[in-house]
């Protein structure tokens, strides 16, 4: 529906879009890929965090299973697929930002002591 309308709260009704691509065959209707309402998800609930997460930046999916769907490779979950995709951070970053600092805390604390 968002394709082709747009909602007018005054006259609270539908209407064909002004801007867009023309449709063949079909004179006068335009087409976007504008989103519909898309509402906040908390991370907590996993599986629509990670579907709106990838209804937001994949293009043009047709089915659920293209959502999930990673060059060429199904994903058992929508979590697995954003992963794939490097949608999310992993604990990696985390890791590297935390151990560094005190490998080198730890460093400087033995120099001290050996040089005392």
């Amino acid at each position: 529906m968002p394709r082709y309308y747009t909602w007018n709260p005054s006259s609270k009704n539908f209407q064909r879009r002004k801007q867009g691509d023309a449709v063949p065959g079909y004179p006068d209707v335009l087409s976007t890929d504008a989103l519909g309402r898309m509402y906040t998800v908390h991370p907590k609930n996993d599986e629509c965090f990670y579907l709106r997460w990838l209804l937001v930046n994949v293009r043009g999916p047709t089915s659920f299973e293209t959502l999930r769907t990673v060059n060429g490779v199904i994903f058992p979950t929508y979590r697995a697929a954003c992963e794939e995709l490097n949608l999310l951070e992993n604990d990696t970053h985390w890791d590297s930002t935390t151990l560094k600092p005190l490998s080198l805390h730890l460093q400087v604390r033995y120099a001290h002591y050996s040089l005392s």
